[in-house]
């Protein structure tokens, strides 16, 4: 059997990583971080590549964008992390507000609540099962 792709999801909020965690466990390896500094140090520490990073934008300790930004950094100057797919996700659903997640390096953008078709179609995008 195949090895499921790795998938981090980093949310502050409970209810969400509760809610994606459902909607993905069945196919996707899962990891799961509370902010993006933790979300990065995870990143750091894993042993498997990770294949999608699901990336809330406004956290507490470091948010997304800070995050994106010092994922890019490490990929950058660390050969054993390549490009990391990193969809972000919020509420806001501005033009504007895709425009600058988009501009600090994420690859993707998805509003909240999420739409899991919406969802879906991103993964097999970016990273199929």
């Amino acid at each position: 059997m195949a090895r499921k792709r790795k998938i981090l999801i980093v949310e502050d909020q409970e209810i969400n990583r509760i809610i994606l965690c459902n909607i993905l466990e069945q196919d996707y390896d899962l990891l799961q971080a509370v902010n993006g500094l933790e979300g990065l140090n995870l990143l750091r520490s894993c042993k498997e590549d990770i294949s999608l990073i699901l990336l809330d934008l406004t956290m507490p300790v470091m948010d997304g964008y800070h995050a994106t930004a010092a994922i890019r950094d490490l990929e950058s100057k660390n050969s054993k992390h390549s490009h990391t797919v990193i969809i972000g996700m919020s509420a806001n659903a501005f033009k504007e507000d895709v425009d600058k997640a988009l501009a600090c390096g994420m690859d993707d953008y998805i509003t909240k609540p999420i739409d899991i078709k919406k969802l879906q179609n991103l993964l097999r995008k970016f990273c199929k099962p």
